[in-house]
């Protein structure tokens, strides 16, 4: 490593206009995790001219560093294990490595007479077209995402999803990658590879797209992001982490302390309501980990002090309903296993009260949130609360303004019909309560009802507020509807004065304060 900074800093001393490509093999190896060579690494960051820092496999490095390494692994491999390696090496790297494996595959072809060697002194200059990282904020970003080995969790035997949001698949499931033949030896089949479909079968806007090959393309402001969990969230001092809690189907949650249980003799505090969480995203959009819901979350939990669970349940249009609604039956059968207080998960069985337990959701959350409470009345288990808000409702007879604009209703029956091609239609008690035989057997003793003046879902939640009212069922049911408001807008903007007061009918809901708090 002195040798290497000693170069580092006679090349810049020499040539100013040169730059340094500095490749580290193996750079998470056990040689390299002592702070000494972490110091050394930090000083290298702090070098202006060094522009590329990478790792390499030392196994597979020699695929494209050394020539003579490449024709003795085609040897004794073959042409297509070569190929099948890279495909491998390559797909694995993050961005800024993978331009590392160009500059050494542009140096190769520009001196293909050459024999192999480590070049660990050869300059380049960087050319017009180079997509290589000049600053050490990139640099830093680089490393830390090539080092981050942290894992958020697992799912054995297919893959692991460590708390940067990357994805390793594991050995037995590894992309493997065949090339096309010219003429199978064994059936005399040729075979070549084409692009990829891009015929539509349907879609469903503004949330995705689905082509004839069965790709699934969910559109920009939908797609994916992932925010990894937090020892202590330092706008809260929540605490959070990643659960499996179905292998077998990849079902997942996100669990959430307040910081008052970061105290050295938890035992000796009392134990706090459960709530059990449900994301919104119309079933098809957004997951657990998605930052408004993170960060939404991370609120709740330090305003009214609660534990909490955030069910990332699979979503349609891959698994069609009502696959979320009994992913996340699984999820609450999970969490109230540890009621006797012996369950896997220490958090609640230290922290949990588990005769206050609440189920909560947003929108399509807010849906599953329902359909959970009836099942487990049914099923007697008895909740404390349930936390509707915006729920996603609907019915085949418009109520309300439904019927005012009549071609937004035909979306929304559409959606439903997509998202549930089993269904009965937009009276299936999965979407329409009021048609549900089981609605007086809602397994909580009261209910929060939260609805948006101009959401289109505004009519439905207060048809649900009086349709439970009358249904014969025996708890209190409450309604609270935020003037001028649309969808979810506290997640939007959860700082604004409705969304302050919501955040404390909710906070007093949890905390079993039947007094309405006040805007002031």
């Amino acid at each position: 490593m002195e040798d290497l900074l000693a170069f580092s800093d006679e090349s810049h001393g020499k040539e100013n206009d040169c730059f340094v490509c500095v490749v580290i093999h193996n750079i998470d190896g056990p040689g390299l995790r002592d702070s000494e060579s972490q110091q050394y690494l930090a000083r290298l960051a702090s070098c202006s001219h060094v522009r590329l820092v990478a790792s390499i496999d030392h196994v597979n490095a020699a695929l494209l560093w050394d020539k003579k390494m490449v024709h003795t692994v085609r040897d004794s491999s073959g042409t297509a294990q070569i190929v099948k390696t890279a495909a491998i090496v390559l797909q694995s790297l993050t961005p800024n490595v993978q331009s590392v494996f160009k500059v050494l595959a542009e140096h190769q072809l520009a001196h293909s007479d050459e024999e192999g060697k480590h070049c660990s002194r050869e300059r380049r200059h960087p050319s017009s077209s180079s997509s290589s990282p000049s600053s050490s904020s990139s640099f830093t970003s680089t490393l830390m995402e090539i080092t981050n080995t942290e894992v958020a969790y697992e799912v054995p035997p297919y893959f692991r999803i460590y708390k940067d949001g990357r994805v390793e698949r594991l050995v037995g499931f590894q992309d493997e990658f065949v090339p096309p033949s010219l003429e199978d030896p064994n059936t005399g089949v040729s075979s070549k590879d084409v692009a990829t479909n891009t015929e539509v079968a349907y879609e469903v806007p503004p949330y995705f797209r689905v082509y004839k090959d069965g790709r699934v393309e969910r559109f920009v402001v939908y797609q994916d992001e992932f925010v990894p969990p937090s020892l202590e969230d330092p706008k809260t001092g929540v605490s959070s982490k990643d659960v499996v809690i179905v292998p077998e189907s990849g079902v997942s949650a996100r669990l959430y302390l307040p910081k008052i249980t970061h105290q050295p003799h938890p035992q000796e505090h009392k134990k706090l309501p459960l709530l059990i969480y449900f994301h919104g995203g119309a079933f098809c959009v957004r997951t657990a980990f998605t930052p408004r819901y993170h960060n939404y979350l991370n609120s709740v939990v330090a305003e009214a002090n609660v534990v909490a669970v955030s069910v990332d349940y699979r979503r349609a249009p891959e698994h069609h309903l009502p696959v979320a609604h009994e992913d996340s039956w699984a999820a609450l059968q999970w969490v109230l296993s540890h009621s006797n207080g012996q369950g896997p998960e220490t958090w609640f069985n230290d922290h949990a009260d588990f005769d206050r337990v609440f189920l909560a959701g947003d929108s399509a959350g807010a849906n599953i949130a329902q359909n959970m409470a009836i099942r487990a009345g049914v099923n007697g288990f008895k909740l404390s609360g349930v936390i509707l808000i915006h729920p996603y409702f609907w019915g085949v007879e418009p109520i309300g303004s439904e019927g005012n604009d009549m071609n937004v209703k035909e979306k929304v029956d559409k959606l439903w019909l997509t998202l549930c091609p089993s269904t009965t239609g937009n009276d299936d008690p999965l979407i329409n309560p009021a048609s549900d035989p089981n609605l007086s057997s809602l397994g909580c003793n009261k209910v929060l009802v939260c609805v948006a003046e101009k959401d289109i879902l505004r009519d439905r939640g207060w048809f649900y507020y009086e349709t439970l009212g009358k249904s014969g069922w025996g708890g209190v049911v409450e309604i609270m509807e935020s003037e001028g408001e649309n969808h979810v807008f506290y997640l939007l903007n959860p700082s604004s004065e409705n969304a302050v007061y919501m955040m404390k009918r909710l906070v007093s809901f949890l905390n079993e304060d039947d007094r309405v708090p006040s805007l002031s």
